[in-house]
């Protein structure tokens, strides 16, 4: 369903429009993040409808949105894989905020790993994605690090908060998905260049 809606949209711009076929690309590209990232999201809403949490889920959004828009992390190549994992996500940040209760340290430690991991890793790309301009990468991964500040900022003052029992979790899963993401890059790059020579 999501790939008739992105062939209807490209199809329209691309007949209205004199692009080649780079400007195409990149057009094509963009719409499958737009329309795939709204249509799992709303799987995953509708998941979080069905077991009575809608606001755990708006909680997790505002962290997923504040973190991995712009520093990244690891990515899939199938719309069903990275559906699994985005639910795998949110599920997981739910389950275990509900296990684990967030404690003062726990919220300090992860606060600074979480900055530490951003500012020697983030952004993490696709591979599948053009590269980044140094400018951009620098963009990316200062917004990544205010969101943290703020966050951090935010359970000074506001303190003990359902947000922040879960959010935290979801921070925690952030962190771990981001350096796997990096270690993947990682060997992509590896095998690519390899398979080059």
């Amino acid at each position: 369903m999501h790939t008739l809606i992105i062939d209807y949209i490209y199809d329209k711009i691309s007949s209205q429009e004199n692009l080649d076929s780079d400007e195409k690309a990149m057009i094509r590209y963009s719409l499958e993040v737009v329309v795939n990232t709204i249509t799992k999201l709303l799987m995953v809403f509708v998941a979080f409808l069905l077991i009575g949490r809608p606001l755990e889920f708006f909680f997790i959004l505002v962290c997923v949105v504040g973190l991995r828009s712009f520093s990244g992390g690891l990515h899939f190549e199938s719309f069903w894989g990275c559906v699994i994992f985005t639910l795998i996500y949110f599920l997981g940040t739910l389950i275990i905020s509900q296990l684990l209760p967030a404690t003062d340290l726990l919220i300090y430690i992860t606060c600074l790993i979480a900055f530490v991991i951003t500012l020697l890793f983030a952004p993490v790309i696709s591979p599948k994605r053009p590269r980044y301009p140094i400018k951009k990468i620098r963009r990316f991964k200062m917004a990544s690090l205010i969101f943290i500040i703020l966050y951090l900022g935010a359970y000074r003052v506001i303190g003990n908060h359902a947000f922040f029992e879960i959010t935290l979790w979801g921070l925690i899963i952030h962190i771990i998905q981001l350096f796997i993401g990096k270690g993947v890059n990682y060997h992509v790059e590896k095998k690519t260049i390899h398979n080059l020579q």
